[in-house]
């Protein structure tokens, strides 16, 4: 595959990869050019042991993302730079309670009402 005439280097595998139980890629070219549907279908002759290892996989993919995601957000110049600075102004000012004494102080008035 090539992008503005420049050729890509192959996909290296997730490590323990094994081409027959997983995909490296979806719909993307790569590998065995493997489709969503196609993918989908060969999950589906996986073992339950085999789906509960993929689906950890999968998961701990997610995490990733999101981490890596959050940490763009508040770095310098992210989306949340600006409220990042806010939250720590607030901290600063003493406008802020520990998270404890405001889920305690909840738990009472849900205790309270419910007598």
């Amino acid at each position: 595959m090539t992008t503005g005439g420049e050729a890509l280097p192959p996909r290296t595998p997730p490590t323990g990869f094994r081409k027959k139980e997983f995909a490296v890629s979806l719909n993307s070219g790569y590998g065995d050019g493997m489709t969503v549907e196609a993918i989908k279908e060969e999950i589906g002759h996986l073992s339950e042991p085999e789906r509960k290892q993929l689906l950890d996989w999968l998961e701990e993919q997610e995490e990733a993302a999101w981490d890596r995601e959050i940490e763009r957000d508040f770095a310098p110049g992210g989306r949340g730079e600006r409220l990042m600075a806010e939250v720590e102004a607030d901290i600063a000012a003493g406008r802020t309670r520990p998270l404890a004494d405001v889920l305690a102080e909840a738990k009472a008035r849900r205790d309270q009402s419910g007598s």
